[in-house]
């Protein structure tokens, strides 16, 4: 999946020529920094994803047995420049750098896998799935060179569900 011209969030944005600028202009004094959407960058998404049901008849019910695995390694592939008026107000301000780029590309996990036995008659319904997402990291940007990385290792969740059927109505 290719997608241009993306719309984003921006780096936050900030300093005094900032400030000054959204009080004189609209009004609002007291404004550190803000964030906005753009259209700043191209991206390239390349996955798959795989399901697999099996069903049969079970104690006057269906049993379905599900496996999926999905894949998605997204790249950045062009990123505006950061515009002149931005530069301008000094302040290291970048539209999109960084943090932003890490979101798009290592924030989420890259791969999913989910099992699940669902069992139903014409009154119950059982459900339980476990669900692994995969490791992400994230990148933080505080300035002066100071950029600390935290990786979360992959991690697994159960659900269960239960439902009786009162009625056909409730």
């Amino acid at each position: 999946i290719d997608i241009d011209h993306r719309v984003v969030l921006s780096e936050q944005i900030g300093g005094d020529a900032l400030a000054g600028f959204i009080d004189t202009h609209f009004g609002i004094p007291g404004v550190q920094a803000v964030n906005v959407f753009t259209n700043a960058v191209d991206t390239s998404t390349k996955g798959a994803d795989l399901v697999a049901n099996y069903r049969l008849p079970l104690y006057a019910g269906t049993l379905i047995l599900t496996g999926s695995y999905s894949y998605a390694d997204t790249h950045i592939e062009r990123v505006a420049d950061t515009p002149a008026e931005l530069v301008a107000i000094g302040n290291d301000n970048v539209l999109f750098g960084l943090q932003a780029r890490n979101i798009l590309t290592n924030a989420a996990p890259r791969n999913r896998g989910i099992l699940s036995a669902r069992w139903a008659d014409s009154k119950w319904s059982l459900l339980g799935r476990a669900t692994r997402q995969g490791s992400t990291t994230r990148v933080f940007d505080f300035g002066g060179g100071f950029t600390p990385t935290q990786t979360y290792a992959a991690k697994w969740q159960l659900d269960a569900e239960v439902e009786y059927k009162f009625t056909p109505a409730f």
